[in-house]
């Protein structure tokens, strides 16, 4: 671990403690699918990204034009000179569903989550928001939950959202995932909402962006790759005792939590790698 981590998106890694984990595993033999805005070439995820897949364009070629995306993959595969990722043995396909001129739709979510499916993605991360239910949606999560894991954001409005749920995120089976400061305070945009599950950093997060390029970056977006790569480690120590049990892994993450507050503030609290692993291993015996 060099001095740029440490210094700088060090508090999260920190906090979350996954050098523990590190020990066992860095998410060997895990694909997890990357439902956003695309990828910009990095050399922080050199050899990281499997296929891309542009559900827009139906191309295989997926730029990211918001640099939202390309933020996440680096907090969960870098493994560069200024990054390492939570998961840097993992490997991303991409799903690109939304760009500078293309809103997000249900309709091509749901492609995207059945294509990542089919293509045996262990973990499918989104950190994406909109306020439309979708039954399908809903249907072919609940059909996948035992074989794969399904994270989402809690999405962006605070407190103007107590009434209007944010989806992906509050589909049952999935999730959701709101974000908390360097003090475990509720990030002001975070939503307030019954279907939060777990909290993770989200505030002045440093990752790449395009032409090798570094920022910080602030929302639940960009908690949810702490979650999903916490997932991917818990899967590949999984797959190294010969079993992939994606419920299992969601039940170590849920029930190892560090209580913060007010639930429809902070769900189960912020999640403890470090617990969820020992939860894991203890229902692997």
């Amino acid at each position: 671990m060099n001095g740029v981590l440490d210094s700088k998106i060090g508090w999260a890694y920190k906090k979350l403690n996954y050098k523990e984990i590190w020990e066992h595993t860095k998410g060997a033999n895990i694909k997890i699918g990357l439902i956003d805005s695309g990828i910009n070439p990095n050399s922080e995820l050199e050899n990281s990204i499997s296929q891309e897949f542009n559900l827009i364009d139906n191309s295989t070629n997926a730029p990211d034009d918001l640099n939202h995306g390309t933020h996440i993959a680096g907090i969960l595969c870098g493994h560069g000179p200024k990054l390492t990722g939570v998961c840097p043995e993992s490997r991303l396909e991409i799903y690109k569903v939304i760009s500078s001129t293309h809103y997000l739709d249900s309709g091509l979510l749901h492609s995207a989550i059945d294509k990542a499916i089919q293509n045996a993605c262990h973990i499918i991360s989104m950190s994406l928001e909109y306020y439309e239910y979708d039954d399908q949606i809903q249907a072919t999560i609940t059909q996948n939950r035992n074989n794969c894991v399904f994270i989402a954001a809690a999405g962006n409005k605070g407190k103007l959202n107590r009434i209007k749920d944010s989806y992906p995120a509050s589909y049952k089976d999935c999730i959701s995932v709101g974000a908390v400061d360097e003090n475990n305070i509720r990030y002001l945009r975070s939503n307030l909402s019954n279907h939060i599950d777990v909290m993770a950093p989200g505030t002045n997060i440093y990752s790449c962006t395009k032409n090798n390029s570094y920022t910080f970056e602030s929302d639940t977006s960009f908690a949810v790759p702490f979650v999903s790569g916490l997932a991917a480690l818990l899967g590949s120590f999984q797959i190294t005792n010969n079993s992939f049990d994606a419920q299992k892994i969601k039940d170590a993450i849920l029930n190892s939590t560090i209580y913060l507050g007010d639930k429809i503030e902070y769900g189960k609290g912020l999640i403890s790698p470090v617990n969820s692993f020992n939860y894991l291993k203890n229902l692997q015996l």
